[in-house]
This record gives C-alpha cells, structure tokens and sequence, in this order.
C-alpha cells in the first residue's frame, strides 16, 4: 500500500466500523445450547454466515440490475421503523480512536450497501456521523460493490480522484470496487472476510482490524 497516495478514505461499515458480522454470529451460536458446543461450530458457523453474506450481496445486486432495490428499500425502511428506537449498533474495538486520528487529516466518508435510512439509523446510534463528510449508500448510486460506481460516486463527493481514495472493507466486494475504481484497498478481517479471498480480490493491505488503519497510514 502505497500511503503517500492517499488523500481521503473511504469505509465500509458492516463488519468494518461496526461489528454487525459477530453480533450475527453471537446470535446463531447462542441457539447452539451451551459454551463448549458454540465454541466447537464458532468457525463453521462463521463460514456458513459468510457465505450466506456473499449470496445476499448477489442478490442485492441483481436486484438493483433489474430496478427492484427501491421496492426492498421501502419495505425494509417499513421493517426499521419498527424497531425500538433504543436499539444500538456494535462498533469494532478501536474504531472511534482510529476515526479521531484520521478525521483532521483526511476527509472521510461511508461507503455502503444499506440503504439510506438503515446507514443513517446505525451512525446516529453512535457518535461516529460527525466524522464523515459523505455517507454513500444504494440508495445513491446506480450500481452496488463490487461494481466501482459506489467508490467513484464517493470520491467525486469529496472532490478526491479515485486513485487517491483508500477503500477499506471486509469482503471481496470492498476490494473489487475499489480496484476496479483504481483506488488502493484495505481488506480487515474483522468482520467475516477470509485472507485469502480478499488478497484473490486484489488487496493492497490486509489488517486484522480497522482500528490499525491509523498505524499503517502512519498515525
């Protein structure tokens, strides 16, 4: 990764900033009936939940190719509203000090494939929207990761070129859009991103966690 390029980043936020992919995982092994047993069928548990993530993401874009992610977007945006306004979102260990070393150097923005309504509920459940000068969501753009619209919609916002764009995610989708951007990408595999897909994809860096971000660009 090449660090002296960069000049705005650019996140993901399940499995990136926020710990939505464990909190799933939690969820499935807590049917598992007892500690011994979760921690036995954690990694295939793990590996199933992350296959059933690149599946949704599939259909999520076949459904934004074919014009029918505005209906699933006001039915989920039915769907959240009638969640308890207290429910709260997971950040990933370390990530608010991370964005606080990086906000007054860089601009910042997220770059997601939840709609607008849902990215705006999980970053007013924290205190990280202050930190973001853009929030890029589906509802944005034309195309979805791992299609590069997404990273070039984004960096046009920030009036940054894509090549100096530093995209960081989880999942495969994240690295192929920005590469396909022609910005540089960090794969963390905090959330349920393997190494070795991401690196397939083309990652310029492999972290084991977003909150390292501000030590590889030199905070």
């Amino acid at each position: 990764m090449d660090s002296a390029r960069v000049q705005a980043v650019l996140f993901d936020l399940d499995g990136t900033l926020f710990d939505t992919d464990d909190v799933w995982l939690d969820a499935v092994l807590s049917r598992l009936g007892g500690a011994s047993r979760a921690h036995v069928m954690g990694r295939p548990a793990r590996a199933a939940l992350s296959w059933g993530e690149r599946v949704g993401s599939r259909l999520l874009a076949l459904l934004d190719q074919l014009n029918l992610d505005d209906d699933v977007d006001r039915l989920a945006a039915r769907v959240l509203r009638r969640r308890p306004t207290s429910y709260s979102y997971r950040l990933v260990l370390g990530v608010g000090e991370m964005l606080t070393t990086l906000a007054p150097r860089y601009p910042l923005a997220v770059v997601t494939t939840r709609s607008g309504l849902a990215a705006t509920h999980m970053l007013a459940s924290t205190d990280l929207a202050a930190y973001f000068e853009l929030v890029a969501t589906r509802s944005d753009t034309r195309r979805i990761k791992p299609h590069p619209e997404p990273v070039t919609h984004a960096a046009a916002g920030l009036g940054v070129a894509p090549a100096h764009c530093l995209m960081v995610g989880d999942t495969t989708a994240d690295v192929l859009s920005a590469k396909m951007a022609g910005a540089q990408a960090v794969g963390v595999l905090c959330g349920f991103g393997r190494e070795a897909d991401l690196r397939r994809a083309g990652a310029d860096w492999i972290a084991p966690s977003t909150a390292e971000l501000g030590h590889l660009l030199g905070g």
